[in-house]
């Protein structure tokens, strides 16, 4: 059915098939010309996308017409429609995307030489000899022959690259830092890829920026007033242990919050600083928590 629609529309075309195929060994990209019974595979680097292994296929058939057939109507079968129909959206006076650019220039320097070229999409293992001995020659050259110092990778096939390597190496520089952001680190010792309160749209912002302070270890404490001068001792005025007023201390040691504390961490032998950090830690993931311990603290006027 197929080659009776391709035979019927266009008659007397040579035919150049082409495809791309990406998968755990790599990525290629082919093209078989009939009129010259000629196919070829170019492996591509791995992190190339499906999309752009099927645009590359089609820039090697452009590529191909340009230099090797002598006939003036070509077509030019894939059986990636999204990448014909990105073709087929560009328009006049607008820059083309990057990866398009070739193809562009070789059509056109096809048209100045008078020749005719259409791309058609065909649906992907139709029982086409030669599209299946292309799509053989994608698949095969995922994973064989060199990688050409001239072989492009586009910039957006790196974006995953990019961010799993500048996500590892910001972990590894957070894990590694010392003072100032002690208390966070020890709560999340990787970066979170949604906030904790992306879900909670009902929650007064006060709230949120409340259990922030807990979860980054600051609040209107005396500490707090003492550095901005509005105090003349850092010391907590809720207990007689004599402590500097951190978050820390309201949380852990001061024992006007104990008895609220202890009824929210259940300490099963551990210290009691090991079991806030992990009932802040496990709220992360259940924010219900944070909003319960935010509003018990709250209650018995605890500054955060």
């Amino acid at each position: 059915r197929t080659l009776h629609h391709l035979s019927t529309k266009y008659p007397n075309f040579d035919q150049i098939y082409t495809d791309g195929a990406k998968n755990h060994r790599g990525s290629g990209s082919a093209m078989f010309c009939v009129p010259h019974n000629l196919g070829w595979g170019k492996r591509l680097t791995p992190i190339t996308s499906s999309f752009h292994a099927e645009v590359m296929g089609i820039e090697m058939a452009v590529q191909h017409a340009e230099t090797h057939c002598p006939g003036k109507n070509i077509v030019i079968l894939s059986d990636s429609k999204s990448t014909i129909t990105a073709i087929g959206n560009l328009k006049l006076n607008q820059p083309p995307p990057i990866h398009l650019i070739r193809i562009l220039q070789s059509l056109h320097h096809l048209a100045q030489s008078g020749v005719n070229v259409y791309l058609q999409w065909i649906p992907s293992h139709s029982g086409i000899r030669q599209n299946e001995n292309c799509d053989r020659l994608a698949v095969l050259s995922c994973d064989n022959g060199l990688i050409q110092p001239q072989t492009v990778t586009y910039h957006t096939d790196c974006y995953d690259n990019i961010y799993m390597t500048q996500t590892a190496k910001w972990t590894d520089t957070y894990n590694s830092a010392t003072g100032a952001g002690g208390w966070t680190r020890s709560i999340t010792n990787a970066p979170m890829n949604d906030p904790w309160f992306r879900n909670m749209i009902d929650t007064e912002r006060r709230h949120i920026t409340s259990i922030n302070r807990l979860l980054l270890g600051h609040g209107f404490n005396n500490l707090y007033k003492y550095t901005m001068r509005h105090r003349t001792t850092p010391n907590c005025d809720l207990c007689n242990i004599g402590e500097v007023q951190s978050l820390q201390h309201l949380l852990i040691h001061c024992s006007f919050t104990r008895t609220t504390m202890t009824s929210f961490i259940h300490q099963n032998d551990a210290p009691m600083e090991a079991a806030v950090v992990q009932y802040l830690r496990q709220g992360l993931q259940e924010p219900d928590r944070l909003l319960d311990l935010q509003r018990a603290l709250h209650q018995i006027g605890i500054p955060i």
